[in-house]
């Protein structure tokens, strides 16, 4: 019987797409990010044309179906850590609440007060406090009783 040495061969690439998520050589995401603002910018421009004249509502509506998806999908894995990456992405939802044109005069902070939004930096961090808040009840949970959520235990500090 002999045995054949089969030789593998690596071919390098300058990033490859998993899951939707883009993982270059350094991880630093940076095409990634790149790709998702760019979506995000087409999508921002499909309401645009589209939606001339939204009142809060419509524009919470059509922005947290079309927009944010494609920026937040994944963040856990590729959340923008450089500061240039995170003004990018934060970019994006001040062009976008710019297109409500009842508050398009308000610094960007009011206008997201206004429409009850909070920052993408925030949203990320707060993601990941409450998957580990997940993580942790479900590692100390007493048997038969259903793991907390994170809405559920802030909640429950504040009766």
């Amino acid at each position: 019987m002999q045995q054949k040495e089969s030789a593998c061969i690596f071919q390098k690439v300058d990033y490859i797409k998993d899951l939707g998520v883009f993982f270059d050589s350094q991880l630093t995401f940076s095409e990634h990010i790149h790709q998702k603002i760019d979506k995000a910018y087409s999508m921002l421009g499909r309401i645009k044309r589209n939606f001339i004249h939204m009142d809060p509502r419509t524009f919470i509506l059509l922005y947290k179906a079309l927009v944010r998806p494609h920026v937040e999908y994944a963040n856990s894995v590729w959340s923008p850590y450089r500061k240039g990456d995170i003004e990018a992405t934060e970019k994006i939802q001040k062009r976008a609440t710019k297109l409500v044109i009842s508050l398009r005069k308000l610094p960007s902070k009011e206008r997201l007060q206004h429409l009850n939004l909070y920052t993408l930096k925030y949203r990320t961090l707060r993601g990941g406090y409450d998957r580990g808040l997940q993580n942790f009840a479900s590692c100390h949970q007493a048997p038969g009783r259903a793991v907390a959520t994170g809405r559920e235990v802030r909640e429950s500090g504040r009766e």
